[in-house]
């Protein structure tokens, strides 16, 4: 397989290179030796089991696996690929538990030394 880095994919707007380049790596590396076109859902699981075997998290593999879906997109859009292959992804986690409630930080806010009410009240706000 060719190298993942063809420069219109390059991200745009809030994502920077940096990030591209850490999701690409595992991929590039995975992938290495696979034409693009044998890309299937077999290969995406084979490389889920890989990489939750490493010990990433569910979420990592899943952002990695959303740039290369971007990647087959764009290969087909461009007509480098004849067929877009559907590929399932891991599921979404539970929404996070655990927020405070509005009552709950401000009997907190008050228990707190005045130094870091301020503190904590901009990061319950914009938090």
């Amino acid at each position: 397989m060719k190298s993942l880095h063809p420069p219109c994919f390059w991200p745009q707007g809030s994502r920077d290179l940096k990030e591209y380049a850490r999701r690409v790596q595992h991929l590039d590396a995975f992938f290495a030796g696979h034409r693009v076109g044998a890309i299937g859902q077999p290969e995406v699981d084979a490389y889920i089991v890989h990489r939750l075997g490493q010990g990433v998290v569910a979420s990592t593999v899943r952002r990695e696996l959303g740039t290369l879906t971007k990647m087959l997109r764009l290969s087909y859009k461009n007509k480098k690929l004849t067929r877009l292959p559907l590929l399932e992804k891991l599921k979404e986690g539970a929404a996070r538990s655990g927020f405070f409630e509005r009552d709950q930080f401000v009997d907190l806010r008050r228990r707190l030394p005045e130094d870091l009410r301020v503190a904590v009240s901009i990061a319950y706000t914009y938090g």
